[in-house]
């Protein structure tokens, strides 16, 4: 069975070149791996509290490549910078 996406890019079938999943689909992934299934949690209320400090983690330390190697806080930082009010 097909990526889902691929239908969306027939020409990327064509050209050969590799379907990728939208950026969000990526997200809930890294999501997953890195916080949900990381580790073994007792149940589902202590996988949640745990998910601030994740995002905290994600936000201010993960470097992001489609952010030119900054993390998610140095990207709005450097955005924020530049902002003319």
């Amino acid at each position: 069975m097909a990526h889902p996406h691929q239908a969306l890019h027939p020409q990327n079938q064509r050209e050969g070149r590799e379907v990728r999943p939208p950026a969000d689909c990526v997200y809930i992934q890294t999501l997953c791996k890195e916080w949900a299934y990381a580790m073994a949690f007792p149940n589902s209320e202590e996988r949640n509290g745990w998910l601030p400090l994740y995002l905290s983690i994600y936000n201010r330390l993960r470097k992001q490549s489609a952010l030119g190697w900054l993390s998610p806080q140095q990207q709005l930082a450097e955005l924020l910078r530049w902002r003319t009010w």
